[in-house]
């Protein structure tokens, strides 16, 4: 991913349908959290392959705010009932840019 981009991060959670979670999608460097998202993702559970497919788009202001190098995201979720669970961390490389301000098209 490169800094003051939009993408959307894709993650796979198998064996929890997370279409009645309420998700909490964190991005940490170092010991440093950068952001969490709690609302603004996607959710799409497979019955076939117990696989819960949760997209969650970046804005320009929120790439930017991370640092180049290693990222480590991780989402923690809850349930109705109280239950929450944690999904194993992953890391992403965030690439530098030049131009660092959010750009627009007019």
């Amino acid at each position: 991913m490169y800094q003051g981009t939009t993408p959307s991060i894709i993650y796979n959670v198998k064996n929890y349908d997370l279409t009645g979670a309420k998700l909490y999608i964190s991005f940490k460097k170092g010991n440093s959290d950068i952001l969490t998202k709690s609302s603004g993702y996607t959710i799409a559970y497979d019955d076939e392959t117990k696989i819960s497919t949760v997209i969650c788009p970046l804005t320009q202001e929120e790439t930017l705010a991370f640092k180049s190098g290693a990222i480590t995201t991780q989402i923690r979720f809850i349930f109705a009932d109280g239950q929450a669970y944690a999904t194993n961390k992953a890391d992403i490389e965030v690439k530098d840019i030049i131009y660092r301000e959010v750009i627009t098209f007019s």
